[in-house]
């Protein structure tokens, strides 16, 4: 009995220490080195295929508005007065943009004006690049889009 109470520590360290060894991210048997699935970013359910690389940014602005010139433009200040121009918004709900009743639409607006409830409103914004038309009739390029987003406390 005396044995065996002794054997008990040394055994529950063994088990620890294979445990260990055999954890992902750590050496295989032949030396290669296991790969971990990272978990997504911060508001990301994973990063779309159209992304131009698996980077993710958060940026914290307020909303200054929306409107729809050749393509969409959801534009946010940041803290240093920096303009934010995001060409779309995959978000979840988003609702930074409203459509106006038939009768107010108008060349200026397009149907399309922004969401009062949300202006200079401080969010915190999860976004990606990808490339794409920057216009209708114009060159690709990198655009911007907001992909989650959280009011600030």
């Amino acid at each position: 009995m005396k044995t065996a109470r002794h054997l008990l520590p040394i055994l529950f360290l063994a088990f620890l220490a294979f445990s260990a060894c055999n954890a992902p991210g750590t050496s295989t048997q032949d030396g290669s080195e296991e790969q971990v699935d990272a978990p997504p970013a911060s508001g990301f359910d994973e990063v779309p295929e159209h992304a131009i690389d698996a980077e993710v940014y958060t940026v914290y602005a307020r909303f200054m508005e929306f409107y729809m010139g050749d393509s969409p433009h959801y534009v946010f200040e940041d803290q240093d007065g920096k303009q934010w121009d995001f060409a779309d918004c995959d978000a979840k709900d988003c609702d930074f943009a409203m459509e106006v009743p038939p009768e107010h639409a108008n060349e200026e607006n397009l149907g399309w004006v922004s969401n009062p409830i949300h202006l200079a409103q401080w969010f915190e914004l999860t976004y990606y690049e990808m490339e794409g038309q920057l216009n209708p009739d114009g060159p690709t390029g990198k655009m911007k889009v907001i992909h989650a987003y959280t009011p600030a406390p």
